[in-house]
């Protein structure tokens, strides 16, 4: 008497991805439909895991910036962590390499170009002629302590911004503001400088890599997401916020 083969098993080898072999369907008319649950039991188990391990992975990403001095090696422990917890996940007949595709290519090699363009005009003594051309506007001194210093800081970081953008503007400044009266600088102009170069990066799409990406994604779905389309609301309540705020930095600190 031909006795039925035991279905196979997730303790035995079975692979929730992997379609059943054609003689088990042949032998066994209701193996499919009884597997299928199990299949979708163990995808949902994976997508549960996945999701509950980038919770993890974000929440250790915050504290890392809050309570550490090395931004980048955190940012970079975290995209490995989640590289390799992706590649166990995946299911055994795909690929694991697959998870580099998701890697935006094109906009590291952007971002590092830009911080290697900032390198350079840091070394030619861009950032003190800046400094100077500021200055030389006549009561502006720029050592933050009177609200006209402050309104014309906060407009060279807006212009800066958005020629190359708020984060090189930000390495661009700093190295020359580290030379400044510490006593003053530490109080007021590293305040100043956060906030001005956040607010200006939304004063156009250059102004922060930020608006780069969200134009590229919306041109991918036929939304065309242009310069002066953005300029026309963006320009009138960046100016607003920018000088407004930095202002009302200025007196609280």
């Amino acid at each position: 008497m031909h006795s039925r083969r035991p279905l196979p098993s997730k303790r035995r080898g079975l692979d929730p991805a992997r379609p059943l072999p054609p003689q088990l369907g042949r032998r066994q008319g209701s193996a499919q439909s009884f597997v299928d649950p199990i299949r979708a039991h163990f995808v949902s188990q994976r997508d549960a895991r996945r999701r509950i391990g980038v919770y993890v992975v974000l929440f250790g990403l915050l504290v890392g910036f809050l309570f550490t001095s090395s931004i980048a090696w955190v940012a970079l422990t975290a995209a490995g962590v989640l590289a390799i917890a992706e590649a166990y996940l995946q299911p055994r007949s795909r690929d694991p390499t697959v998870i580099l595709g998701y890697v935006d290519g094109p906009l590291l090699v952007m971002i590092g170009g830009l911080f290697v363009v900032i390198a350079g005009s840091r070394l030619t003594g861009l950032p003190q002629e800046i400094f100077d051309l500021a200055k030389s506007i006549k009561g502006v001194g720029l050592d933050f302590d009177s609200p006209k210093d402050v309104c014309v800081f906060a407009i060279l970081v807006l212009i800066l911004s958005n020629i190359c953008s708020n984060v090189p503007t930000v390495m661009l400044l700093s190295g020359q503001m580290m030379k400044l009266d510490p006593s003053i600088v530490v109080e007021t102009g590293w305040v100043i400088l956060a906030f001005s170069s956040t607010v200006a990066g939304n004063l156009t799409l250059v102004g922060s890599i930020a608006n780069l990406i969200v134009a590229e994604k919306a041109a991918r779905t036929g939304y065309e997401f242009t310069f002066f389309r953005h300029l026309a609301f963006a320009f009138p309540t960046t100016l607003v916020f920018a000088l407004a705020g930095s202002l009302l930095l200025f007196y609280i600190v």
